[in-house]
């Protein structure tokens, strides 16, 4: 049976993957005037060494409100067991792990805020693998959030362990 539970935190705790830590230091680092991120300000040179694998960017689409991978960093698709880029929402998740992560990327974009998240990955087959990550909002010239720029560390070490019969 797959774990649908997503833990969701407005901040990051001490066992947060210095990984997205420094993602997140970069997001901060673009923020300018008390205003979210340009996507225009993005580049893949600004993002810290050692995270640009574990990055992923979503388009924001609306009408009825969904997301698409414009991208996602090898540790995704090492992690979820598939290519996740050009993908949207209900082509990546199963339908009740879908509809949560639906539901918090969408306040993601609605509130203009940061989410760090956790749980363990969605497919029944790697269903006992933890996973960490976290989405912040970038913004069009207009102000509008058009896409999520998020990172994602998945625990593969356990992926590697023989399962116990």
């Amino acid at each position: 049976m797959i774990d649908t539970q997503i833990q969701v935190e407005q901040s990051p705790s001490e066992s947060t993957d210095w990984r997205l830590l420094r993602l997140h230091g970069y997001w901060v680092s673009l923020c300018r005037g008390g205003e979210i991120p340009n996507r225009k300000d993005v580049k893949a040179s600004g993002v810290p060494r050692g995270v640009i694998r574990h990055v992923f960017l979503l388009d924001v689409l609306n009408n009825p409100r969904d997301f698409r991978f414009r991208l996602a960093g090898t540790a995704f698709g090492e992690g979820s067991g598939r290519e996740v880029t050009g993908l949207s929402i209900n082509e990546v998740f199963p339908p009740a792990y879908g509809a949560k992560v639906l539901k918090l990327w969408s306040h993601a974009v609605d509130a203009r805020e940061v989410l760090w998240g956790s749980g363990h990955v969605w497919s029944e087959q790697m269903s006992f693998m933890p996973w960490q990550g976290v989405v912040m909002p970038l913004r069009s010239d207009d102000g509008e959030v058009v896409q999520l720029i998020g990172g994602a560390v998945f625990d593969i070490a356990l992926a590697k362990q023989p399962k116990k019969a």
